[in-house]
């Protein structure tokens, strides 16, 4: 065999298994080789011994945890393999020059290497001038060399994207998710803003539309919010749509080209809705796709996913899914960011009523989500459940746009406040009535409904009349804090 084969069997398997405990013996079952034959095969071929290449990959990998999450110290060391802190922090120190705590308190950005032949994961972190020099150098390190006719590139590493406690809105989590692993230390509130997603609020007049969440609606161009966060990133929006003329081999190419240079693709789709996901890796030359997304593991689409063992899936079926609409690539032109002004500018555009096609958008959506929960003919008391849980889950996205968006958006504001002191009194006062929705949210509609999820529970309190009166009401409320802090941000918009 190819010495060259044997390494890049190595660095995939200790890669797909760096958050767990490594067993050798099962490295060499799945080689036939011997573990000395792999061992001296490897020092040879990388300068390497095999053992301190694979702790190497475990204090990287825990490097990004350390940046990209908030575990706690002692989570992140166990869940890389460590017995306790002290084991890993001397370990962290011994590879790093940084104990985890001064690491994580630098905020250090880390690149992505290429470890060897379509193999990409977290570089390892050193002391901060030589982090700067691989950054802006944009280097990546070849461990071995690309074996001919391959058909497969990985890129381990990027981080999950998952629903959770603090987001919801899965095109942010995917610039987030793409540009932390290529070492830009952005956050989930700052897309969210410059995005113009936290300020979306829509509601299709014509129907109970499932896909009133989605965040390319925030603007009556949809390509907007795209583009808008892909200046977060520093870059121009660079994006491949399909039509009913587009050819397969045009996406493939496209997914190849973006994995093959070190960079995640945004996918719209792949798996489930048009959502927004990650592309981290190919195999079968683009025929069959690795990555993240937030319906990967939802039971209804489990017929068409597989997983890799670091959590990414693995889908052989995501050009026959018509809802594989587009392909963003992750290094465009350079672009300067958005300015506060243009921020502020964005944020009054999205959050103004108005009507586009049989979209209400911004403040006049309220009105629309009232009189549609109002509408006693959608709500008949013979309702079969699955028409009752299709009006729960469109109040829930509503819902889910508020508490995700006004949330970030209030946090992003009282940070503008400290660094505009005479703009401040305005932007804490936007701010606070963004955190008055959250305020009626929580506080009001959702004890009414039982808890935030969307079981049975919660679709019999949203069938009841006094109960969508009773909505109806904190609505207005809620609309009414909207339109103070609309006023707001256009007059900052005006003053920035």
């Amino acid at each position: 065999m190819n010495p060259y084969i044997l390494v890049w069997s190595v660095c995939t398997f200790v890669e797909t298994h760096v958050q767990e405990e490594i067993h050798l013996e099962e490295l060499a079952c799945l080689t036939g080789f011997s573990l000395a034959h792999i061992r001296d095969v490897f020092r040879k071929n990388t300068g390497h011994s095999l053992s301190r290449y694979i702790q190497e990959r475990k204090i990287a990998n825990a490097a990004q945890s350390l940046l990209y999450t908030d575990d706690n110290i002692i989570d992140i060391a166990i869940h890389y393999g460590y017995s306790g802190r002290t084991v890993f922090s001397r370990a962290f120190r011994r590879f790093t020059g940084y104990t985890p705590s001064q690491f994580r308190t630098k905020r250090s950005a880390i690149a992505p290497i290429r470890l060897c032949a379509g193999i990409f994961g977290p570089d390892l972190p050193r002391k901060q001038e030589d982090i700067e020099s691989k950054v802006n150098s944009s280097s990546k390190k070849d461990i071995c060399v690309k074996p001919e006719n391959s058909n497969t590139t990985i890129l381990y590493g990027v981080p999950k994207v998952a629903y959770g406690e603090e987001s919801s809105t899965p095109f942010p989590m995917c610039v987030r998710s793409c540009a932390n692993y290529l070492g830009l230390p952005v956050d989930y509130t700052q897309i969210m803003v410059e995005s113009g997603s936290a300020f979306r609020l829509v509601w299709d007049t014509a129907c109970w539309n499932g896909s009133n969440v989605d965040a390319v609606f925030t603007f009556d161009q949809p390509e907007k919010t795209l583009a808008c966060g892909m200046r977060v990133m520093g870059q121009s929006l660079k994006i491949l749509r399909r039509t009913p003329e587009t050819k397969k081999e045009t996406f493939t190419d496209f997914i190849r080209t973006e994995i093959d240079s070190g960079h995640p693709v945004i996918a719209l789709g792949i798996i489930g809705p048009p959502e927004a996901c990650v592309i981290a890796g190919y195999q079968d030359s683009g025929d069959t796709l690795l990555g993240w997304n937030v319906f990967q593991e939802y039971p209804e689409y489990q017929a068409q996913v597989q997983f890799e063992q670091n959590g990414y899936f693995i889908t052989k079926s995501w050009w026959e899914n018509p809802s594989t609409e587009a392909l963003i690539a992750t290094e465009g032109d350079v672009l300067p960011p958005l300015s506060p002004k243009e921020i502020l500018q964005n944020a009054a555009e999205a959050l103004k009523g108005r009507m586009c096609m049989t979209q209400a958008k911004g403040i006049l959506a309220y009105d629309a989500w009232k009189d549609a929960l109002l509408h006693e003919s959608d709500f008949p008391r013979d309702a079969v459940l699955p028409v009752l849980v299709e009006r729960m889950m469109c109040h829930g996205d509503a819902m889910d746009c508020l508490s995700d968006g006004r949330h970030h958006a209030a946090i992003y504001l009282r940070r503008l406040a400290e660094k505009y002191p005479a703009q401040a009194e305005k932007l804490n006062r936007a701010a606070q009535e963004f955190e008055h929705i959250i305020e009626i949210l929580w506080k009001e509609m959702i004890p009414v409904l039982g808890g935030w999820g969307r079981s049975e529970k919660q679709v019999r309190q949203l069938a009841k009349l006094e109960n969508r009166h009773l909505f109806s009401t904190q609505i207005d409320r809620m609309k009414s804090h909207d339109q103070r802090a609309y006023t707001i941000l256009c007059e900052l918009a005006e003053e920035l």
